[in-house]
């Protein structure tokens, strides 16, 4: 006989980031609130990103406006960054991050990119150590009783 068990919350994802202890939820309607809220974000960098090429392409443009647009680059990149955090650890949260941070965007970057690299890797090698461990099981299981 094969039996396999279901495990509660096995959607949740604990995080210890800043040195606060979150748990993140991954189940499905959790995980498309953060694509879609990741791609959004990706769009309003783009856009303001190509604002700023065609600006520094224009010979008419000044220093003072390619610096506001320049300002206007990391603003929208700060804001995705908390935005993001507190989508997925609760609202409030990406901005004591980024406090934490020392208010600096690209270190709060850096980290949201470390969180989710760490986040990808180790769910990835949770799921090839459950395929060994089936496979242990199972492959073992029927060897024995052959």
């Amino acid at each position: 006989m094969i039996e396999i068990g279901i495990e509660e919350n096995k959607n949740i994802e604990e995080v210890k980031f800043g040195g606060t202890l979150y748990q993140i939820d991954f189940s499905d309607d959790k995980q498309k609130e953060y694509a879609a809220s990741f791609e959004n974000i990706g769009k309003r960098f783009e856009a303001v990103a190509k604002e700023y090429d065609t600006l520094s392409a224009n010979e008419k443009a000044t220093g003072d406006q390619l610096a506001k647009k320049s300002i206007e680059l990391i603003e929208v990149q700060r804001d995705g960054s908390i935005e993001f955090l507190d989508l997925i650890f609760g609202q409030g949260e990406g901005q004591k991050l980024y406090e934490k941070c020392g208010r600096s965007t690209e270190y709060l970057r850096d980290k949201v990119e470390e969180l989710a690299t760490a986040i990808n890797l180790k769910r990835e090698e949770e799921r090839k150590q459950r395929f060994r461990d089936l496979k242990s099981k199972f492959v073992h299981h029927n060897k024995k009783n052959r």
